[in-house]
C-alpha cells in the first residue's frame, strides 16, 4: 500500500461523530490528531459561520483537509497524501429536510493481490468514504427506512474491488425496534461485527450513531470497533472503526 496517513498497514481509520453540542473546537481537534485519526466525518456541525471556520481552521492546522456542501451540516476531514477522484454531495430521494449523503472515492494502488469468486481482480481498490444524518424528528420510522435504502442505490459501485463505508448519525431510537436491525441490503454493521454491551449506545440508550459497510469481495475486514468521547463527560459519543485489506 503506498504510504500515507490515509492507510498504513493495508488498514484505514474512521471516526464518526455528532458535533452539535461541541464548544471546544481545537479541543476536539487536538484529541483527534492525538489518537491519529486519518479519516473524520462529523454531522451537525455549527450553522453559525464563525464557528464552522473555526472548526475548520483547527483541524487545518493540524494537515486536515475537508469539504463541507451547502445542502448540509455534515463534513469529511481527511488527513492524507491521497487525492479523491470524486467528491459529489448525493440527495435522499425521500426527504422533508434536504438530506443526503457527502462521498470521498478513492483510487488506492495495493501492493495486495486481491482474489474474489471471479478470479484475481489486481493490485487496485477503490474506498467510497460517505457520511450523512437521516431524517430527524416525530416517529420517524418511514423516511428513514426510505434512505436506508436509498444508501444502497446511491453508493452502489459498478467498479470491482470496492469498499464503501457510511459512517453517520442515523437518528434511530432504541424503541424503533423495526428500524434497529436495519442496513442497506447485504451490507454489515460494524457494531455487530466487533462491538458489545459495553460500546453500544452513542447517546444515552441509544445508537444514533451506525458505521455500516459493503464490499464486493472477502479482501476487507471490519477489525475495530470503539467509542469516542470528544471531551469529559460528553454525553454523546462518537465511534472509531478500522478496516484491513488482507
Amino acid at each position: 500500500m503506498e504510504t500515507s496517513a490515509f492507510t498504513q498497514k493495508n488498514s484505514i481509520k474512521i471516526l464518526t461523530c455528532n458535533v452539535k453540542d461541541v464548544e471546544d473546537y481545537e479541543l476536539l481537534a487536538s484529541e483527534v490528531f492525538r489518537i491519529s485519526i486519518p479519516v473524520v466525518c462529523f454531522q451537525e456541525c455549527p450553522l453559525d459561520s464563525l464557528k464552522r471556520e473555526k472548526l475548520t481552521r483547527s483541524f487545518k492546522a493540524r494537515g486536515y483537509t475537508g469539504v463541507r456542501f451547502s445542502e448540509c451540516r455534515d463534513v469529511i476531514f481527511i488527513r492524507s497524501d491521497a487525492v479523491p477522484i470524486k467528491k459529489e454531495y448525493i440527495n435522499f430521494t425521500n426527504t422533508d429536510q434536504r438530506r443526503g449523503v457527502i462521498v470521498y472515492t478513492y483510487h488506492i494502488v495495493s501492493k495486495v493481490k486481491v482474489d474474489t469468486p471471479a478470479g484475481e481482480l489486481g493490485d487496485d481498490i477503490h474506498i467510497k468514504i460517505c457520511t450523512g444524518q437521516l431524517e430527524s424528528g416525530g416517529t420517524g420510522g418511514g423516511i428513514r427506512r426510505s434512505q436506508i435504502r436509498d444508501l444502497n442505490a446511491m453508493l452502489q459501485s459498478e467498479i470491482k474491488n470496492t469498499l464503501i463505508i457510511f459512517a453517520g448519525d442515523t437518528n434511530i431510537c432504541s424503541w424503533q425496534t423495526e428500524l434497529n436491525s436495519l442496513t442497506p441490503a447485504s451490507w454489515l454493521d460494524a457494531w455487530r461485527e466487533k462491538g458489545t454491551a459495553d460500546n453500544e449506545y452513542t447517546l444515552l440508550f441509544d445508537r444514533m450513531d451506525r458505521v455500516w459497510w459493503y464490499s464486493d469481495n472477502n479482501a476487507f475486514r471490519c477489525t475495530s470497533y470503539e467509542l469516542f468521547f470528544p471531551f469529559m463527560g460528553a454525553i454523546r459519543k462518537g465511534i472509531i472503526v478500522e478496516f484491513s485489506f488482507e
